[in-house]
């Protein structure tokens, strides 16, 4: 081999060295590039453009594999799906999903997609990564999460009220709400704890909740109320009277009165709602014709009377007086001797007196507490009108039987021996009462003779149900 074609042979070497170290520049200048544009501002677009979710060009559209030709309309009505990129082609073999441990993934994966018309995917991936941070933390509480989700009602509402700090509530709370385990219950046993002192740290606000959140599918429309309604107990513990105006006025008119008109809400809530109600909404200048007689009146319901008369405390004997004339015709002997017990002038002396020896700002009256506990225990609104004693039964007569004594004791240990009385006529008043009502438990329950029935005789009956409704 010459020198020339040694020096020809060389130069082509170079050369080629040249032009692949110009390659290898040019693929290094390509590769930076697309790095700094990842870590710069497009970083979003080059990484859907990874995930091939952007639209595609023109010069790239896909071959119809029906119509045999590109279709216009691709690009404009192109949907990007992760789910259908991860499998691949939609008409192609879904090579991913043979893998194993990956079918029920992406059949999770369909059923998140389906459920996109009534909450939003984001709203369910915040839900499940929420609930992997907070199982992912250490759990402090001494019942683990399993446990909890396994233990029964009872107990759990007892292990509630036996917790301590408000994180641990927190995180109980925590564990049921991701686990899509609330009920109602669970929910006002946690937040009325009172160890509970910021509404703010539960995950979600409570005053807020409703069945768009996958949490609270299962509520009906009376356990929203319910807890809204619990609410209100929880404002007051915590001196917040601004939430507890704001949120009967979002929900007194629109929610908790016609669920009242209805008979929906049971005595409890009722009670509540008419306290908080008069407490605070009515005496507001917009509301101040809307007086208790007003609703008596309105409401036209002995039940919601009755219901009135216990959440309050100031106007008890107006209230009684008025329920006395509007509900005349409709109550029977021992609803009316009720109501005339607590509307006396010896009542209302008794009464005055207690209240003025309490604190102001939180004003109670022993009398008044017994007269409302009787109320709520013997349910009087409930009381049937007797027209004989064969319509009643041995418990119904047995009640009524508890209810005279009960009224019997309460006017001789807080009136007729109670000193410092005022005027003798008023003690009389209420000694006539104790006359009408001993007479009536003779004449309309106790009137019974031996042998009248073919099972024992109603007597023996009568004492038994009595004694079993005294441990109660």
């Amino acid at each position: 081999m010459s020198s020339e074609q040694v020096s020809l042979r060389m130069s082509r070497q170079t050369v080629l060295a040249m032009r692949k170290k110009m390659r290898l520049n040019t693929y290094r200048t390509f590769i930076t590039s697309h790095i700094n544009s990842f870590m710069g501002k497009e970083d979003n677009v080059v990484l859907a453009d990874a995930l091939n979710l952007l639209s595609p060009n023109e010069n790239e559209k896909p071959q119809n594999s029906r119509l045999g030709d590109t279709s216009a309309s691709v690009t404009s009505n192109y949907r990007p799906s992760l789910l259908s990129n991860l499998r691949g082609s939609e008409t192609g073999p879904d090579e991913l999903v043979s893998e194993p441990g990956l079918g029920k993934y992406f059949k999770g994966l369909e059923l998140l997609e389906s459920h996109k018309n009534q909450t939003s995917v984001q709203e369910h991936l915040d839900h499940l990564l929420a609930g992997i941070n907070f199982v992912s933390q250490p759990n402090s509480n001494e019942k683990s999460s399993y446990e909890l989700l396994n233990t029964s009602p009872k107990e759990l509402s007892s292990y509630i009220r036996r917790l301590s700090t408000e994180q641990s509530i927190i995180q109980v709370f925590e564990t049921f709400y991701y686990q899509n385990a609330l009920t109602p219950k669970i929910t006002m046993d946690l937040f009325l704890n009172k160890n509970v002192v910021d509404l703010n740290k539960f995950p979600i606000k409570l005053n807020k909740i409703s069945s768009d959140d996958v949490c609270f599918k299962s509520w009906t429309h009376l356990d929203f109320l319910h807890v809204n309604i619990v609410l209100l107990k929880k404002f007051h513990d915590l001196k917040q009277p601004l939430q507890i105006i704001k949120n009967l006025q979002e929900n007194f008119e629109l929610q908790y009165l016609p669920s009242i008109k209805t008979g929906t809400l049971t005595p409890f809530y009722e009670r509540i709602v008419w306290k908080f109600y008069f407490d605070y909404l009515s005496s507001l200048e917009a509301n101040q014709e809307k007086s208790e007689e007003f609703y008596i009146k309105s409401l036209n319901r002995l039940n919601s009377t009755f219901l009135i008369w216990e959440s309050s405390i100031r106007r008890s004997t107006e209230i009684v007086q008025f329920a006395l004339d509007h509900h005349k015709r409709e109550l029977n002997p021992l609803q009316s001797a009720f109501l005339k017990l607590v509307g006396s002038r010896l009542t209302r002396d008794v009464i005055d007196q207690e209240l003025a020896a309490s604190s102001p700002l939180n004003p109670k009256s022993r009398t008044l507490s017994k007269l409302k506990q009787m109320s709520i225990k013997y349910k009087i609104y409930g009381f049937p009108n007797i027209t004989s004693n064969e319509s009643l039964s041995i418990e119904t007569r047995s009640v009524l039987y508890l209810f005279i004594n009960a009224m019997e004791s309460i006017i001789l240990d807080e009136f007729v021996t109670r000193e410092g009385l005022s005027e003798a006529d008023s003690v009389l008043e209420i000694m006539q009462l104790f006359k009408d009502i001993k007479m009536y438990k003779e004449t309309e329950l106790m009137n019974i003779k031996p042998g009248e029935s073919n099972d024992g005789g109603d007597w023996t009956k009568l004492f038994v149900a009595v004694e079993k409704l005294r441990k109660i």
